[in-house]
């Protein structure tokens, strides 16, 4: 083949094959998904695909035949910040958010993507852009953007209603710690009170039996003493008269001895005198002298000093009206007493082995004694219980904390620390 020829078949082949290539890159472009345009360094728009038309709203002639800023535009054209003039000054690459403009007026958001066009010789001839809708996204974005903004304004809603509720239940806890704090004071001052009333029955009882005392005793007593004058004077005078006289002085006799036992039940004078357990003591032994088939056994691990002054009167009006109880209602043989110390109680429990009763039947219907002992432990501030069964005999317990005893001084009563009276001298 000649030079000539050769040239020829040449030519004709590379012309051939950029016809192909040019071919497979315009179906490339013309396909894709994102829409595009090239623009010269004039402004014009030199080609387009099938997608930038539609996402412009125009048809190809339209966008052919007009600059770049008078289709698709965006606030940007006209300024430094266009991508043609971008390219031009040196960047190599452009890629942002913009907000372009339906030919209908619609705002579509895109990400623009900018790179230079240059011919075989390497020369800037224009610029290639590429534009993604991203108007899903945005509506996704936004969507989110509003659903955030919704929940942060529901928890922020759900906060102020959660610190109103907050302060609504301080200012409640505020009250009812002040509304606690008003019935533990009340409690305490009712305790107090009680302490006082069970004390103030205590001094009139002891007023009283000093009245007996000092002015009935003494007043039978003094007729006693003369009317034994009387007789030891007359001598056997008149024996009709000393008979009578005799009969007068035994009279006497039986009402002093029937006062001096109504004083010591309204105050027992050994309790001032020699102390609790000696108080008791003598009264289970002129117990046991009037009732001799009751035996009484009495168990303790307590001394005198163990047991505050508050709760003896108590302690010994418990026990006497317990055993006075055995003795005339249940029938029993023996009563053991018992008084003792835990860590935290001291406990009174007076048991009997006599027929008991029937709880069920007695609720509601208690005796006057049971009513006054359990009224005498709650008053000092202790507690009081009974169990009986019909058969097996009766319980009595009362119990006090130890130490709130010692510790609180309002219950400290001073009806065991005041002078000895004339009563323990009877």
């Amino acid at each position: 083949m000649h030079k000539n020829e050769v040239s020829v078949f040449h030519e004709h082949f590379t012309e051939k094959e950029t016809s192909i290539e040019n071919s497979e890159i315009n179906q490339i472009f013309d396909t894709a998904a994102d829409g595009m345009r090239v623009i010269d360094k004039d402004f014009n728009v030199k080609l387009m695909n099938t997608t930038f038309c539609g996402l412009a709203g125009i048809t190809m002639d339209e966008g052919l035949s007009q600059k770049c800023h008078e289709t698709f535009s965006g606030p940007m054209c006209h300024t430094f910040e266009c991508s043609l003039i971008q390219i031009m000054s040196g960047k190599e690459r452009i890629e942002r958010d913009v907000e372009k403009v339906h030919w209908n007026g619609d705002k579509i958001p895109c990400i623009l993507t900018a790179t230079p066009l240059r011919n075989v010789n390497g020369e800037l001839i224009g610029i290639v852009e590429d534009f993604k809708d991203i108007r899903e996204r945005k509506k996704l974005e936004n969507d989110l953007l509003n659903a955030k903004n919704e929940l942060e304004l529901r928890v922020e809603e759900r906060t102020q209603t959660l610190n109103k509720t907050i302060k609504i239940m301080q200012k409640e806890i505020s009250k009812r710690e002040k509304t606690e704090k008003a019935l533990k004071k009340t409690e305490i001052e009712l305790s107090f009170l009680s302490s006082k009333l069970l004390e103030n029955q205590e001094d009139e009882r002891r007023a009283i039996a000093f009245e007996l005392h000092d002015a009935v005793i003494q007043s039978v007593a003094g007729i006693k003493y003369t009317l034994e004058s009387i007789i030891c004077e007359n001598g056997n005078k008149f024996i009709s008269a000393d008979k009578q006289l005799m009969k007068a002085v035994g009279m006497t006799k039986n009402v002093i001895g029937a006062v001096l036992e109504i004083t010591m039940s309204l105050w027992p004078a050994n309790l001032e005198g020699l102390g609790l357990f000696a108080a008791i003591s003598n009264f289970c032994r002129e117990f046991e002298l009037q009732y001799s088939r009751i035996h009484i056994q009495m168990k303790t691990n307590l001394n005198e000093n163990d047991i505050p002054n508050v709760i003896k009167i108590v302690i010994y009006r418990i026990m006497q009206e317990a055993i006075n109880n055995a003795a005339k209602h249940s029938h029993c043989n023996n009563v053991l007493f018992t008084l003792n110390k835990t860590n935290k109680l001291i406990r009174l429990i007076v048991e009997d082995n006599g027929i008991g009763f029937n709880e069920a039947e007695k609720n509601g219907k208690k005796g006057f004694g049971l009513l006054c002992m359990k009224e005498r432990a709650e008053l000092s501030g202790g507690s009081f219980s009974i169990k009986s069964v019909k058969g097996s005999g009766t319980i009595i317990r009362a119990a006090w904390v130890y130490r709130q005893l010692f510790e609180n001084k309002r219950y400290n009563s001073k009806i065991l620390s005041r002078p000895s009276g004339l009563l323990s001298k009877i």
